[in-house]
């Protein structure tokens, strides 16, 4: 029930990723929900790119999913969580390129839009982790666009009464305004010493000899 942030920093190819993975495949996903999304190169100047990323993975949008299938999908999980409001709907919907039934939308101006958008993300988010521990991760954050930070920061400030875990990963020259919040913690990745990158390469071989068959 107390939040958490946790940043993995390191460089290129140091491993962040693996860790993920490893932590993932260590907790297991049963009784808590995982949510994860990834920035890219590409993306960088897409709004919420890496937070699209995340909603279509929990709502199990697929790119060959037609816009109306789209939102059937997120609307009915959706209402399986707690009944969210209509005005939360729509943004979530928008996000995702499927119909906005809310009349209202379409006549909003974009900072207001922004706004309700910002708003409804945490709320979901904040929504699944009162049904259950909930794992919030985004990867790469150091190409992430201005949105997506923007939601981070709006989430993480609401992290510490909520059972959430928020793990991003990033490189060093990566920076953010999180270091002072309550449940922050940095975890730097440096590259393994040369005798024991030694020690694990003397293993592998000798676990790869062991199972070529003998002359």
């Amino acid at each position: 029930g107390r939040g958490r942030i946790i940043a993995l920093i390191g460089e290129p190819g140091i491993g962040k990723s693996r860790l993920l993975h490893e932590l993932r495949s260590a907790i297991g996903i049963i009784g808590m929900t995982y949510l994860e999304g990834r920035g890219e190169s590409f993306a960088a100047g897409i709004p919420y790119y890496a937070i699209v990323d995340l909603l279509k993975g929990y709502f199990h949008v697929d790119d060959c999913d037609d816009p109306a299938m789209i939102g059937n999908k997120v609307t009915t999980q959706l209402q399986a969580i707690d009944h969210a409001p209509a005005s939360d709907v729509a943004p979530l919907l928008a996000l995702l390129d499927a119909p906005v039934a809310d009349p209202g939308w379409p006549m909003l101006d974009p900072p207001r839009r922004r706004q309700r958008t910002l708003d409804a993300l945490t709320r979901f988010v904040l929504r699944l982790s009162h049904v259950k521990p909930t794992l919030l991760a985004v990867e790469d954050l150091h190409w992430s666009d201005a949105e997506t930070l923007a939601f981070l920061d709006r989430l993480i400030m609401s992290a510490p009464s909520a059972a959430l875990m928020i793990l991003v990963t990033y490189r060093p020259e990566f920076t953010h305004g999180w270091g002072n919040r309550d449940g922050y913690t940095q975890i730097r990745l440096e590259a393994l010493p040369v005798e024991k990158a030694e020690a694990m390469l003397q293993e592998f071989a000798a676990q790869v000899s062991q199972q070529l068959p003998s002359a």
